[in-house]
């Protein structure tokens, strides 16, 4: 995908439900890209970390679009943080979330993360190429159902709902 495309995104203001799941008809995490009326790029994303108890967390980022690849620096302390605790916002909870973003980040600290677009023929998908300072991260790919605020989607929990995730020290 160009500038174009990925802009046309943010105009019709689409959501991105991230690894949609057909047999269980939820996302790992939903993002969506804005433009703000001075013209910042806004990528921002939420996610269930766990489902017992809910901690819901949302973030975001500013981003730069170059060559249509969406673009930001690898420090999660630019990143705006929220996270929820069963509906409440939570500082110890947010602070929490972005000390293991910060782990498990630490490698891209000073990098520049960029995500390239691209569509395969269906209308509601679309994959991505990532890389930190243009070396592709295979390990940090996803794949997209493009839907709206309308769509309905659910988000599964990251952590606690299969067998061997049931046992993540936090």
């Amino acid at each position: 995908m160009g500038d174009a495309e990925v802009l046309a995104l943010a105009d019709r203001q689409a959501i991105w439900c991230e690894n949609w799941s057909e047999a269980t008809r939820d996302c790992e995490s939903l993002y969506t890209l804005r433009r703000e009326a001075d013209g910042r790029l806004i990528l921002a994303g939420m996610f269930v970390l766990t489902g017992h108890p809910l901690i819901e967390v949302t973030l975001a980022d500013i981003v730069t679009l170059e060559q249509g690849r969406i673009c930001s620096s690898g420090a999660t302390s630019e990143l705006t943080i929220q996270a929820r605790l069963a509906g409440v916002a939570s500082q110890e909870v947010t602070a929490m979330v972005r000390s293991l973003l910060a782990q498990s980040m630490a490698e891209y600290e000073n990098s520049i993360i960029c995500q390239q677009f691209f569509t395969s023929g269906d209308p509601e998908t679309m994959g991505e190429i990532v890389t930190a300072d243009d070396v592709r991260l295979y390990d940090f790919e996803s794949t997209y159902r493009l839907g709206t605020v309308d769509s309905g989607f659910l988000l599964r929990p990251q952590i606690g709902e299969t067998p061997e995730q049931e046992f993540i020290d936090l």
